[in-house]
C-alpha cells in the first residue's frame, strides 16, 4: 500500500503576525495580514510536508514546501503577500512546476518570468516559470474599492507561474526555491523585518521509483481577518496520491535552513498568542 510506503507529514511554518481586517483565511496554511483603514499585509507561513522519512519544510514525498512570502528582490518591495511552490510527477523524471505568488496590489507590479532553483547532489539548475494566469483575490468586503481598482482598501491578486523541469535519476532528491527580498517592516512578531528575506522551498523525492504530486490546496488564501474576532481556518490541504497528512508548525524561512528571527513573545510554533493547530484536520484557530 502507498500509505504503508510513504509516510506524509504536513508542515506549515509560522507566518509573520499581524492584525487584519475582513476574513477569508488561509495560509497555505495561515497568513495574517494587517488591516486597519489599510492593509499592511506581510509573510509568511511556511508549509510543510513529509513524505518517506525525509523532512523538511516542504514536502517529502516529493517533499513540498510551502512559505508565505512577502517582497521582491533588487527593489526591495514589499508587495509579495506569500507564495507556494508545487509539483506534478510527469513520469520519466519529469516534473510539471507551480509557483503562485501573493502580491498587495499597492506595491510594485509583478514580472511575468519568475526563476525556481533546484539542486541537488548531481548540481544545480535554474528552472524558468511563465506566467500563465492572475486573478484578483481580495475579500468580497473591499471587492470594489481597493487597490486593485484604484481605491483605498486593501487589495491581493494571485499570480500562477508554470514550467517543467528533466530531473536526473541518479539524485534521489531535488530541493526547488524561490526567494525575495525584503519582508513588510509593518509586521510585528519579528525582529526588523524589513531586513528579512522571503523564502519558499519545496523538495521532490524520486527514491523507489515512485512518482509523486505535491500536496494541493482546495482554499483561496485569506490576507485579511477580523481584528479582534475569533478566526478559523482551513487550507483544505489534500493529496492526490491517497497519502496520509500530518499537520504542524514550522519557523518560518529568509533563506534555505535560516529561519527568521522572532520577536517574543512569538515564536515559531506560535507566531500569534494564542494559535493552535489540529494536527490531523489542519484547522488553525487564534
Amino acid at each position: 500500500m502507498k500509505d504503508q510506503q510513504l509516510q506524509l507529514v504536513r508542515k506549515i511554518p509560522s507566518l509573520p503576525q499581524e492584525v487584519l481586517c475582513n476574513l477569508f483565511p488561509w495560509l497555505n496554511i495561515v497568513r495574517d495580514r494587517v488591516i486597519k483603514p489599510r492593509l499592511k499585509a506581510t509573510p509568511g507561513i511556511q508549509v510543510v510536508r513529509f513524505a518517506k522519512t525525509a523532512s523538511c519544510a516542504p514536502m517529502a514525498r516529493a517533499l513540498f514546501v510551502v512559505s508565505l512570502i512577502c517582497a521582491t528582490s533588487a527593489l526591495r518591495a514589499t508587495h509579495f503577500l506569500g507564495g507556494d511552490i508545487g509539483h506534478q510527477c510527469l513520469g520519466g523524471g519529469l516534473y510539471a512546476i507551480t509557483l503562485h505568488l501573493y502580491r498587495d496590489c499597492a506595491g510594485a507590479t509583478v514580472g511575468a518570468l519568475q526563476t525556481v532553483n533546484a539542486q541537488s547532489a548531481c548540481g544545480t539548475m535554474s528552472v524558468p516559470l511563465n506566467q500563465t494566469s492572475f486573478q484578483q483575490v481580495t475579500p468580497p468586503c473591499a471587492l470594489g474599492n481597493n487597490a486593485c481598482n484604484g481605491g483605498q482598501f486593501p487589495g491581493t491578486e494571485e499570480y500562477v507561474f508554470t514550467g517543467t523541469v528533466q530531473l536526473p535519476g541518479t539524485c534521489s532528491m531535488w530541493t526547488l526555491s524561490w526567494e525575495a527580498c525584503c519582508r513588510n517592516n509593518a509586521i510585528t512578531n519579528l525582529q526588523n523585518p524589513g531586513t528579512l528575506s522571503l523564502h519558499v522551498e519545496s523538495e521532490i523525492h524520486q527514491a523507489n521509483t515512485v512518482c509523486n504530486t505535491s500536496v494541493g490546496f482546495s482554499a483561496d488564501p485569506a490576507p485579511y481577518v477580523c481584528a479582534g474576532q475569533p478566526v478559523h481556518y482551513n487550507m483544505g490541504a489534500f493529496d492526490a496520491d491517497g497519502d496520509s497528512l500530518a499537520f504542524a508548525f514550522v519557523a518560518a524561512e529568509q533563506g534555505a535552513s535560516t529561519p527568521v528571527p522572532y520577536l517574543p513573545p512569538a515564536t515559531s510554533g506560535v507566531p500569534i498568542t494564542g494559535m493552535t493547530l489540529d494536527a490531523v484536520t489542519g484547522q488553525i484557530s487564534f
